[in-house]
């Protein structure tokens, strides 16, 4: 293929909510859900192997969280529930969501993806209701732990052309200063490095006889903040 015709990648803007003394990050992106579109916080986490969203299934007094967006799928027009079935999906320390999953139109700035996602019904504790974001994607979702009901969105931005194959990188740029900075989903801005560089391979996760939530393998993050 023609270099010059090469997919560029994606880069999401990114925002640092408040200080929270739950583990979890503060930089989030504005990201919607839903048709007509639906925006929320959605984290870029690289903690978690699913793709999920606080949702109107939620009862009024439960899910309550700092950021306080919900996905109201009723509202969606392109929203399908792929089973009825509530589950439970455990946050280790944390506690324990109950989801259930659903397919709808993920809307990444103007590129738009059907993938299939868990819909939170329930969740409660202190380091939930910390939350600065409504929603996550969980970056190193390559792996045989990967929970099926949920998308790897990275690799559908692969499948779709929107990200070359070639790059599979992701790289934060986050000025901690500002509370702004910048996601890149399969490119690098090389200008903004210097000094070594350590490139991961992308593969995936082995086979072990546990559960785990490692992301040893994930594809690339480098982590700058500026002063």
């Amino acid at each position: 293929m023609d270099n010059d015709h090469q997919p560029q990648g994606l880069t999401l803007t990114m925002h640092r909510g408040p200080y929270q003394n739950n583990g979890a990050t503060p930089w989030y992106s504005i990201v919607s859900i839903g048709t007509p579109e639906q925006p929320l916080k959605l984290a870029l986490d690289t903690g978690t192997n699913i793709t999920w969203a606080t949702s109107t299934l939620c009862a009024p007094d439960r899910c309550l969280h700092f950021s306080a967006g919900r996905f109201d799928y009723q509202s969606s027009s392109s929203f399908r529930f792929t089973d009825c079935l509530q589950r439970p999906y455990s946050f280790g320390p944390w506690g324990t969501m109950q989801v259930e999953s659903a397919a709808d139109v993920l809307t990444l700035n103007q590129t738009k993806l059907h993938i299939q996602l868990l819909l939170a019904a329930d969740y409660a504790g202190a380091q939930f209701s910390q939350l600065d974001w409504d929603a996550g994607i969980g970056l190193p979702s390559s792996s045989a732990y990967t929970d099926g009901r949920s998308s790897f969105v990275f690799q559908e931005l692969m499948n779709t052309g929107k990200i070359d194959p070639q790059q599979p990188f992701i790289a934060f740029d986050l000025d901690i200063a500002s509370g702004q900075g910048q996601c890149q989903l399969g490119a690098i801005d090389t200008s903004k490095t210097r000094g070594p560089h350590l490139f991961l391979p992308w593969s995936v996760y082995s086979k072990v006889p546990r559960r785990t939530t490692d992301h040893h393998s994930i594809i690339f993050a480098r982590l700058q903040y500026s002063a």
